[in-house]
């Protein structure tokens, strides 16, 4: 099998659509040996930063000298880059190795049990390499939820992590804080470590009872360990200082912007230590500190330098609106702001208009290229109910080149409400770019 044709063959499952339960994941990973138990397992969670939270993690680890796998999802670009190894995307090459194999196993799948769904045969495609590459490590970002995501096949994780939790996907995980926070806790296992951001009140509540009930030793953010936020640049990053049982780290530099990446930040230092400790890895300040400066996410609050400046961040919801928003305020300095707004038809249109529209002058929807968008008609009259003027541009390449034309010098572009437009704007800006 060649490259395209791993790829024809994901697609295929892609348009199965998904759907949650575990009844099909554990035959598939006894049929190639089980690989999630050949690494200690570090297992991510919550409803934002979790993308960002696990790729500090697996940088902290990489600069102490592991081998460290990292799964994450959705993809910007490359399905690859769900798949890396210190930061290295699998190769074409294993990655058509790897769909045949699993690809093969999940076809003989008994047929009571349905058609294994993409998310499941890329995640195990992720624990087999993660196996034959001799990984020390593994991270693995939840695709959705918790309690049956594909990711949660591991009895006993070196780690849990639930990063900060919000609403939604309501409609899967429930419309309720308490709801919601109970399928985040699924992953949450007997006699394991769990550590957890600050939460809503209702939240909180409900994961440490969970944990409670599992007997699982729980770091808690704001109690057993902390950052201090000292101070932000202009669109260049910030820094922090750190603190928990285990010492204090001062002016650790991040160059992830925004706040909340403070927190994530925190985060992952924290899941570190509580690893390091039950796993007996060796990580140093230096190696944490290299971890987290060297730790880069596209399109999460991604500057491309130029006249006008413009911004990509994939804010899909609500919190994550609110949070760019702070951003926004924290880091940038500009006459004009003109965003390119494209959302899911899934998501709380409401709070991400409350959240951003007031900042901006003006407002183009555009439609993402994803079978769930919402059309940039419907996304302009929700703006407009709301008193806002708004432009609707279906093409989002149109719309971002309208944005770039209109907006005065000194101002900026946001390109932002979905991952899968900003990852399909980033091509293009790499495109004009190599252009000039």
């Amino acid at each position: 099998m060649n490259y395209c044709e791993a790829l024809d063959k994901l697609g295929s499952l892609h348009y199965l659509g998904s759907r949650l339960g575990l009844g099909r994941m554990f035959p598939i990973l006894e049929s190639i040996g089980s690989p999630q138990y050949c690494y200690p397992y570090i297992h991510v969670t919550g409803t934002k930063g979790k993308g960002s939270t696990s790729l500090m993690i697996s940088n902290i680890m990489q600069a102490s000298g592991y081998k460290v796998g990292l799964y994450t999802s959705p993809h910007l670009q490359s399905l690859r880059e769900r798949i890396r190894i210190n930061g290295e995307l699998i190769t074409t090459g294993e990655f058509s190795e790897i769909v045949e194999t699993v690809s093969q196993v999940a076809e003989g799948l008994d047929s009571e049990l349905g058609p294994a769904t993409f998310f499941e045969v890329m995640t195990a495609m992720a624990m087999l390499h993660f196996k034959n590459a001799g990984a020390h490590v593994g991270v693995f970002e939840v695709g959705l939820g918790g309690r049956l995501d594909a990711t949660n096949v591991v009895e006993k994780p070196a780690c849990s992590v639930i990063t900060a939790i919000s609403y939604d996907h309501m409609g899967i995980l429930g419309d309720t804080l308490e709801r919601i926070a109970k399928e985040k806790a699924g992953i949450i296992k007997k006699n394991c470590p769990l550590v957890c951001a600050k939460q809503p009140a209702r939240a909180l509540e409900t994961l440490l009872g969970i944990a409670k009930d599992r007997n699982a030793t729980v770091s808690i953010q704001g109690k057993d360990f902390d950052y201090v936020d000292r101070g932000a640049t202009n669109g260049v990053g910030q820094t922090m200082d750190y603190h928990s049982d285990f010492g204090t780290i001062k002016d650790m530099f991040v160059p992830l912007l925004g706040e909340h990446q403070l927190q994530n930040a925190s985060i992952a230092i924290r899941t570190v230590e509580i690893t390091s400790r039950n796993v007996g890895l060796k990580i140093s300040e230096d190696a944490i500190r290299e971890g987290i400066k060297n730790s880069f996410w596209p399109c999460r609050l991604e500057v491309f330098p130029g006249e006008p400046t413009i911004i990509l961040d994939g804010a899909h919801n609500g919190a994550s609106a609110d949070a760019l928003a702070h951003a926004l305020r924290r880091h940038f300095k500009y006459n004009s702001l003109t965003m390119v707004v494209g959302l899911l038809r899934d998501k709380d249109t409401t709070r991400f208009i409350r959240a951003l529209a007031p900042m901006a002058n003006k407002i183009i929807a555009t439609t993402p290229s994803y079978y769930r968008k919402l059309s940039s008609d419907k996304l302009c009259m929700r703006f407009r109910r709301r008193l806002f003027e708004c432009d609707s541009i279906d093409n989002p390449a149109d719309a971002v080149v309208k944005a770039i034309e209109s907006t005065p010098k000194g101002g900026a572009v946001l390109v932002t409400g979905s991952l899968y437009l900003v990852g399909e704007m980033r091509t293009l800006l790499g495109q004009f770019a190599l252009a000039k």
